[in-house]
């Protein structure tokens, strides 16, 4: 009897994967079809989960041989809070967090490669180094604007601006960037292509916020294989760094 009511909470808990296939509204205690799949469900991502945090318990204590641990939890921060947004599973999470943790084991220090990348992918702009002071300073106005209220920011892209969390290198040339959320829309996680900026971000590795735009495109940029991962939009080219 203890079972069968045991059952039965659970088909009434998971009502929309276990219940409406077959019609029902409440539980009836009977394991069938629908109710043991989702049980074998349920268990393959209890199982993946321990996995990996078994494995990050373990990559934890090597924290000082691996900077790409560093801010790790942020991004995967970021990852959950994008993924609820667009209703990806928190099965296809797990494994998205697997493939990174396989990633970050097995690369160089993926931070000190992307300040380095974007501090020195303009040459134009390094040549113009005052004309593009001239043009960040202008770009901080109008982005101060659009945090004070009643202001309207008349540009293609959305503005954003906030401290660089964690850089994940995607194949292709492609970063996942975890952000600190600022308005207007508190991205975290943003896609940037290598070498598409035109500005300079000429004050990094002095500072790590980053200013610019981006298009809220909800799609994947970053790939790893054959696993997609999601961003809230890709990175324009009017981006830099802040002089703040």
């Amino acid at each position: 009897m203890l079972t069968k009511s045991a059952v039965i909470r659970f088909q009434e808990k998971y009502t929309i994967d276990v219940l409406a296939p077959v019609g029902l509204v409440q539980g009836n205690g009977y394991v069938g079809l629908y109710t043991r799949m989702k049980l074998n469900a349920l268990s393959v991502l209890a199982v993946n989960a321990q996995n990996m945090n078994s494995s990050m318990s373990s990559a934890s204590t090597t924290v000082s041989q691996n900077s790409n641990l560093e801010n790790l939890d942020k991004f995967f921060a970021a990852l959950d809070i994008v993924a609820a947004k667009q209703r990806i599973s928190s099965s296809t999470i797990v494994v998205l967090k697997e493939q990174a943790m396989k990633r970050i084991a097995t690369t160089t220090d993926m931070r000190a490669t992307f300040l380095k990348l974007v501090q020195n992918n303009s040459h134009q702009a390094i040549e113009y180094n005052s004309f593009v002071n001239r043009v960040l300073a202008t770009m901080e106005r109008a982005f101060g604007s659009v945090f004070m209220p009643g202001r309207a920011h008349a540009t293609v892209g959305v503005p954003f601006g906030g401290a660089i969390l964690y850089a994940f290198l995607c194949d292709g040339g492609v970063w996942n960037i975890t952000l600190s959320p600022l308005p207007p829309l508190y991205p975290v996680l943003l896609a940037y292509e290598s070498g598409s900026q035109a500005f300079l971000s000429y004050n990094i590795p002095i500072t790590h916020w980053l200013l610019g735009e981006y298009e809220p495109v909800p799609m994947a940029y970053c790939w790893v294989g054959i696993v997609p991962y999601p961003s809230e939009g890709l990175i324009t080219p009017m981006v830099g760094s802040s002089t703040l």
